[in-house]
């Protein structure tokens, strides 16, 4: 084991020499901070489930979608016994968290709070983080990947405080992002018969786009529909030709869709107070995150999932007789997007 822990610790050093504290190129700079020390931070020493802080900053000079993931080095993304394990943050240990939709002179944060597990007890563990760039056509650019800090993690078990909800975003806060309500819709005492509270409600849902020439050209990729035609590229005569009257074919549609992230804001709540602002706003909120209890040690308790949804429609349609009739001819008697099949959760 001592033989193992010496190559691993040269192993690190080796690495070490090729880290840098930031990053820039034509689209964006940033950089990266472990407890609030500019990274790399080489002398970081961790107890055993003791929370730290990684956090990116990333300024964008143009208009580009920014995904980062936060890894171990000696340990594969599929790995079951991490090093590390997120306590809050926009990701889970080695999966990808990322920002859409922002624009040149924005600034982009990510941030976690991690913690090491039994697996890094008497390990000198680098944590690594690595992002990726995308165009609004989904090209991938440039992949800045660098240790944030150098951990020795000693083999006792932290005992100190748990962190509180301000250490980091909370999955559940709307306002965490950028997330705004705007306006809302408002309803006055008058117009909603023996309520006695204002109410200012604010939706936000993603995607929010149906088509694929909104929004930017986005394609559409949370909608799978299946089309299937029962009586096949011309249909068939209501009557037995030659006196019958009208051509007939109908269709079986199928259709599967998600809705990444739904979130519902009663600004106005007044079941929560709060001594500066008065209330606090009640949100209803679906995507997919684990849930963790906050009063113990954010252990797991739950997950969250986005909403989806299927259906099965049908449409008949008749024409007049002739020989080319009503049906598919081009794509057969089953048509199906690409996704169909691929959305919903197993």
């Amino acid at each position: 084991m001592k033989l193992v822990k010496k190559i691993m610790l040269l192993f690190v050093l080796i690495y070490l020499t090729c880290n840098v504290s930031a990053f820039e190129n034509e689209f964006v700079n940033g950089s990266v901070y472990f407890n609030d020390r500019k990274c790399t931070v080489y002398d970081a020493e961790l107890k055993v489930g003791e929370p730290a802080t990684i956090k990116a900053v990333v300024y964008l000079k143009k208009n580009v979608d920014v995904s980062t993931r936060i890894s171990a080095t000696g340990f594969g993304f599929k790995n079951v016994d991490q090093p590390f394990e997120v306590i809050k943050g926009p990701s889970e240990f080695t999966e990808v968290a990322r920002e859409f939709d922002h624009n040149a002179g924005e600034t982009v944060t990510f941030e976690w709070i991690v913690r090491p597990t039994d697996e890094a007890a008497g390990w000198t563990i680098p944590l690594n983080i690595a992002f990726t760039f995308y165009d609004r056509d989904e090209k991938e650019y440039e992949n800045p990947y660098f240790t944030a800090a150098n951990i020795v993690v000693h083999d006792q078990h932290y005992s100190g405080p748990a962190p509180t909800r301000t250490d980091a975003p909370n999955p559940g806060d709307p306002w965490d992002g950028g997330w705004s309500v705007d306006e809302g819709t408002k309803y006055d005492v008058d117009d909603i018969a023996y309520w006695e509270e204002n109410v200012t409600l604010g939706v936000d849902m993603e995607p929010d786009y149906l088509f694929e020439d909104s929004d930017g050209g986005k394609k559409l990729i949370n909608l799978g529909v299946q089309n299937v035609c029962f009586f096949g590229p011309t249909g068939v005569p209501v009557l037995p030709p030659p006196n019958y009257v009208v051509q007939f074919n109908s269709w079986m549609i199928n259709v599967e869709g998600r809705i990444d992230g739904f979130t519902v804001v009663d600004a106005d709540n007044e079941v929560h107070p709060n001594p500066i602002f008065g209330h606090e706003a009640q949100v209803y909120r679906r995507t997919d995150y684990i849930v963790r209890d906050s009063t113990n040690n954010y252990i797991e308790i739950g997950r969250n999932y986005p909403i989806e949804f299927s259906f099965t429609t049908g449409t008949f349609i008749i024409v007049p007789p002739g020989p080319k009739g009503i049906g598919d001819s081009l794509g057969g008697i089953d048509e199906s997007s690409q996704e169909i099949g691929n959305i919903l959760r197993k």
